[in-house]
C-alpha cells in the first residue's frame, strides 16, 4: 500500500508491505518489470512492514536498513471483546449456531492457501464423540468470482476437492460453510475457539480479531508472523498444522478443556489491547510520520499548500 506520491510536488512517499509473495520486495524483483517495480519501491523515504518476516524481507533487498520501520496492523478493540456468557448464549441463538456444541471458526477463503484441507483431515482424526460434541463453521466465500460470469477454476476445484474428503470423511454434519458474513465480531464472540491452519500469510487480521475478541486461537505456525503473535503458546495454540496427528491432539485438547479456552481467550484479549489496538499503532504512525516530515518541514508545507489551492504567502 503507498501514501500520494508525485514528484511534481516532491511529497514524501511512505510504502507499506502487508503480504509475502505479494508486495514484499523479493516478491516484487522477481516478476515482470521487477526492477522498474523495485526503483519506485526504492524511493519510499519509509517501508513499513507489519510482520518480522516481511521486515527481513525488506533487509535482505537493497533497501537501505535506515528506510525500514515495522509497525504491525491494529485492530478495533472496541468492536472485537468478549462478551457475557448470557450474551454469547443470546448470539449463538441469533446466529443459529447450536448451543450444545463446541464450535470451531475458520475465517477466510476456501482456498489452498487458506488451509483448510489440513484442518478437515485433523478433524477426521478425532474420535467419535469429540466428533460428535464439536462443529466448524468456516465464514468466508467458497468460490472467486472475477466477473458475473467467470469463476477462478483452481479456487472452484479446491472447494470441490474439500467437500469431498469432508463427505469421504463423514463429517457433513459437523463442516459447516456459512459463506461472507458482515458481522464477523458476533461470529468470533459466539464461538469457542478460533483456527488458523493457513499456509501463507502477511499479518492475519482475523488472528488479531478473534484474539481480541477473547478466542483462544490454533494456528498454524508460520514464522514471523503467526510465531511473533501468539509466541510459543503463550497467548494460543502453535502447531505445525502439516502433522496431522500433531494438529488432532492440539484440537482435542482445547475442545475437552474449557478452562485452558477461557485462560488463553483471556490473556490473548490483553496481548492484543497492548500491542495491537487501532490507537496503539494510530500513534505509532503519527510518530512516523511527523519524523519524516520534519526533516523538509517547509518544503512540505509549501506543496501541501498548492496541492490544496491555497496561497503560499504566510
Amino acid at each position: 500500500m503507498l501514501t500520494c506520491w508525485s514528484p511534481k510536488y516532491d511529497i514524501p512517499l511512505i510504502q507499506k508491505i502487508t503480504a509475502l509473495g505479494l508486495d514484499d520486495p523479493l516478491a516484487v524483483e522477481a516478476r515482470s518489470l521487477g526492477r522498474l517495480k523495485s526503483r519506485i519501491q526504492r524511493q519510499a523515504k519509509v517501508i513499513v512492514p507489519t510482520a518480522k518476516i516481511l521486515e527481513d524481507r525488506c533487509r535482505q533487498s537493497a533497501i537501505s536498513l535506515r528506510s525500514i520501520r515495522r509497525i504491525p496492523d491494529g485492530v478495533d478493540t472496541t468492536l472485537f471483546h468478549p462478551v457475557a456468557a448470557s450474551h454469547k448464549m443470546e448470539l449463538r441463538r441469533r446466529l443459529q449456531m447450536p448451543e450444545d456444541k463446541i464450535v470451531l471458526l475458520m475465517v477466510g477463503g476456501v482456498t489452498f492457501r487458506k488451509g483448510l484441507d489440513m484442518l478437515v483431515h485433523a478433524l477426521n482424526g478425532l474420535d467419535a464423540e469429540i466428533k460428535r460434541k464439536t462443529r466448524l463453521w468456516v465464514i468466508g466465500p467458497t468460490i472467486n468470482q472475477h466477473t458475473l460470469e467467470q469463476f477462478d477454476p483452481e479456487f472452484f476445484q479446491y472447494t470441490q476437492h474439500i467437500k469431498s474428503l469432508i463427505q469421504e470423511f463423514g463429517l457433513e454434519d459437523m463442516v459447516q460453510f456459512k459463506g461472507r458474513k458482515r458481522n464477523i465480531d458476533e461470529y468470533m464472540q459466539a464461538a469457542d475457539v478460533l483456527v488458523h491452519p493457513s499456509r501463507n500469510e502477511g499479518q492475519p487480521s482475523s488472528l488479531l480479531e478473534a484474539m481480541a475478541s477473547g478466542l483462544p486461537p490454533l494456528v498454524n505456525r508460520l514464522p514471523g508472523i503467526t510465531d511473533e503473535i501468539v509466541q510459543a503458546g503463550c497467548y494460543g495454540y502453535l502447531v505445525n498444522c502439516s502433522d496431522i496427528p500433531l494438529f488432532t491432539a492440539a484440537l482435542r485438547v482445547l475442545i475437552n478443556n474449557k478452562a485452558l479456552r477461557e485462560r488463553l481467550g483471556e490473556k490473548a484479549r490483553r496481548h492484543v489491547c497492548a500491542h495491537y489496538d487501532l490507537d496503539v499503532i494510530a500513534r505509532k504512525y503519527v510518530a512516523l510520520y511527523s519524523r519524516v516530515l520534519d526533516h523538509e518541514p517547509c518544503r512540505y508545507r509549501k506543496n501541501i499548500r498548492s496541492l490544496k489551492g491555497q496561497p503560499k504567502n504566510g
